[in-house]
């Protein structure tokens, strides 16, 4: 399509392009060619088609597009897969970039595993940076864990940051469209991890306030909730808050002002399902496994059903930085 519109007009001086999915990857190389001044580029390179994941073939035809456009400030990748790529990109792109999100397509739970040494390389190879947004691994807070957030302050131009926090904890990625029976332990790993409420948001925000004193915006976002079956599902997305924490505050400036996402939208989808437990002849209860799992890490929940106010029964885990296993 863009050889096309290239054929009809002048295209050299067009400085935003979203390409979405990359049908023809094989073909990015040469719309680099046709733009010579973009400085933003958003696409998926994790999907041939909208249902229809990319080869490995495909993806590194579209790694060899990336690397052939001049360098971008604003990258946008959907997909990526390996740390390995990603070492490719900022090595292309990094000097220059003012913005790169990474992002995972939600079927398919591959992307970059960092850590907080490939989180310093990118520092180094990033110096522009001012919006960041990433996918991360948690592990309940542990050293490792905490270490990432650290890394994350210092990037000398951070403003503006995304976490998509990764909570699943179990050792292999289930295949897709399987909901295999989730491990006691990997449960209850699953759960701490999920756990997100303002305390711990604001644990977060300090890690990483601490050696980045430009950062203004956090939003920290919860995923991994696929591939379990209905009623850890049901208690995932309970747990897993989402928070806009924002350094400007007026009324009290060494704390930043916080938000919590999407609360009324879960409170009415929450009313809705406990509306329907109710006009059911029994109570819907959770399964004795999961109450096990549940009262392991909260000894003061006692309700065994759906309609138990899992809102407000629980607290996060803190960040625990001299804790190296979990």
């Amino acid at each position: 399509m863009l050889s096309k519109l290239a054929a009809a007009g002048d295209l050299s001086q067009l400085r935003s392009l979203d390409i979405g999915c990359v049908c023809e990857p094989g073909k990015l190389v040469n719309v680099a060619d046709l733009l010579p001044n973009l400085k933003r580029l958003f696409l998926d390179i994790g999907r041939r088609w909208p249902s229809h994941p990319a080869s490995e073939t495909d993806i590194e035809e579209s790694m060899a597009g990336i690397l052939a456009f001049r360098p971008l400030e604003y990258l946008y990748v959907r997909g990526l897969r390996n740390v390995e790529a990603l070492d490719r990109i900022i090595q292309r792109h990094g000097p220059s970039l003012k913005g790169l999100a990474l992002l995972s397509n939600k079927a398919y739970q591959y992307y970059p595993r960092l850590n907080s040494s490939k989180l310093l390389e990118m520092m180094n190879l990033c110096p522009k940076l001012e919006e960041l947004r990433l996918r991360m691994k948690r592990s309940a807070g542990n050293q490792a864990e905490c270490e990432m957030y650290k890394a994350l302050g210092t990037f000398p131009n951070l403003q503006r940051l995304f976490l998509d926090l990764d909570f699943d904890a179990r050792p292999t990625v289930p295949r897709f469209g399987s909901i295999p029976e989730t491990d006691d332990l990997d449960l209850r790993r699953t759960f701490i991890n999920a756990a997100m409420d303002e305390s711990l948001a604001l644990q977060i925000w300090t890690k990483i306030k601490e050696k980045s004193p430009s950062l203004k915006d956090l939003r920290i976002f919860p995923c991994g909730n696929v591939y379990f079956p209905q009623e850890e599902r049901y208690l995932l997305d309970c747990f897993a808050r989402s928070y806009l924490l924002t350094g400007y505050n007026l009324e009290n400036p060494g704390v930043p002002v916080m938000e919590q996402i999407g609360k009324r939208e879960w409170e009415i989808i929450r009313a809705r399902q406990n509306h329907w437990h109710e006009s059911r002849d029994e109570e819907v209860r959770l399964s004795s496994k999961v109450v096990s799992v549940l009262r392991s890490i909260w000894p003061q929940v006692l309700g065994q059903t759906f309609r138990s106010d899992w809102l407000d029964c629980w607290t996060s885990l803190p960040l625990q930085p001299d804790t190296q296993s979990w």
